[in-house]
């Protein structure tokens, strides 16, 4: 399983949840991949935390 990483770039108007959401979302329907968002392990960084390491 590949990780997908969604990097947040602003503090204003945007929330977690609804990048986790929106990545989840945007993977699942497309229509070109046979894959939904249960397929990786989607994780979305903290806006004001340093996050864990990500080993790719």
């Amino acid at each position: 399983m590949k990780p997908v990483v969604n990097c947040l770039a602003r503090y204003e108007n945007n929330y977690p949840d609804l990048a986790y959401e929106t990545v989840r979302l945007e993977v699942t329907m497309d229509e070109r991949t046979p894959y939904t968002g249960a397929d990786f392990n989607i994780t979305v960084a903290s806006r004001s935390d340093v996050s864990e390491r990500v080993v790719m």
